[in-house]
């Protein structure tokens, strides 16, 4: 059950919410305007240069593990991962946490998966257990292919702009985001699932269900250790 302090956030989330789709409306009608005028203007050809739309690119970031070293994300590119942004006082994620550590981590470990955990920036301005204290309690230290830290501001606020408690991108081996949600530990199950049913259009057939080199394992694990 949320405590206040998380129905208060969920509350301002709602309003900024309804805020950016006031916004939004008006960008689609203005954006369908746009269309119009280029269809009639090109004689009714309304095809897109490229045939299509793209997934987005991850571009990677700093992640400060909890030892101290810090790490440049966009070096995991070739590998698929759980990008999963995290508040340490937030209930929903204490559960992820705990299921994702006890149930669900060595089935994404034995597919290849690695897991990108990051702090929400100051834990969104309140007062929660330090990282590496909510790992020791509930699960996630030490583990292969589990990296677990903190990244500056601009990180929280690219991908979290809404202050969600939780929320996570799926990122496949080619470094394009495939997937996106809020709480994680509602999509434990059918995360394999998700990276694979992308595999068509991302290649990802090349790298689901392949072990992660014991070699890179081994630097990610020694490279995490407190």
């Amino acid at each position: 059950m949320p405590t206040k302090k998380e129905m208060k956030r969920q509350a301002r989330q709602a309003k900024r919410r309804r805020r950016r789709t006031l916004l939004a409306s008006g960008v689609v009608a203005s954006f369908a305007l746009a269309v119009v005028v280029l269809y009639l203007h090109s004689g009714g050809n309304a095809s897109t240069a490229g045939g299509g739309t793209q997934s987005e690119r991850f571009t990677g970031f700093p992640l400060t593990l909890l030892n101290g070293t810090t790490i440049n994300t966009a070096t995991l590119k070739g590998h698929p991962f759980v990008l999963w942004f995290v508040t340490t006082w937030c209930s929903s994620c204490i559960e992820s946490q705990q299921l994702l550590a006890s149930e669900y981590y060595p089935a994404l470990h034995s597919k290849g998966i690695l897991i990108v955990e990051v702090e929400n920036y100051d834990d969104l301005g309140e007062n929660g257990p330090t990282l590496l204290e909510y790992t020791l309690k509930y699960g996630g230290l030490n583990q292969p292919g589990w990296l677990i830290g903190t990244a500056p501001e601009w990180v929280t606020q690219k991908y979290n702009p809404d202050e969600y408690l939780d929320i996570f991108y799926l990122v496949n081996q080619a470094g394009q985001i495939v997937g996106e949600n809020e709480g994680l530990g509602a999509y434990l199950g059918s995360i394999i699932q998700d990276f694979s049913a992308t595999q068509e259009s991302s290649n990802l057939t090349v790298y689901v269900g392949q072990p992660i080199p014991a070699s890179l394992y081994s630097s990610l694990v020694s490279a995490s250790a407190p």
